[in-house]
């Protein structure tokens, strides 16, 4: 007894294997099933990072910029307008990682938006 008939051993596995697969195949006309499939393909992949805090040497110096050039603000003052601590605000001028919320609340003080201020060029 070989692979063609199913027979006992190995071959029967085969044969096993073969028929579930095919009824598999026929279970791809079915939408749901289809798009369950492709989610289980996806188990225990990587997800994409997003990082909570952010850094950027450009949005620093737009910053410093700002609050030298345009708007003569002290420290002190910029943070109030922002709404949170001077020591928030020193970390990022010294080039320190600060979270997202606080470069928009950076961004709002400054009228403009975070990834304006992240910008190259």
């Amino acid at each position: 007894m070989g692979l063609k008939d199913g027979g006992g051993g190995s071959g029967g596995m085969d044969g096993f294997v073969r028929r579930q697969l095919e009824e598999l195949r026929k279970l791809d006309k079915f939408p749901a099933l289809k798009r369950l499939r492709t989610q289980l393909r996806h188990i225990g992949k990587p997800k994409p990072i997003i990082r909570r805090s952010l850094k950027s040497a450009v949005a620093t110096a737009r910053v410093k910029a700002y609050m030298i050039d345009h708007h003569p603000l002290t420290i002190d003052e910029f943070a109030d307008r922002a709404g949170f601590n001077e020591k928030t605000l020193r970390r990022l001028l010294n080039g320190g990682s600060v979270s997202r919320r606080t470069w928009d609340e950076v961004a709002g003080v400054m009228k403009t938006t975070r990834d304006d201020l992240f910008k190259e060029g």
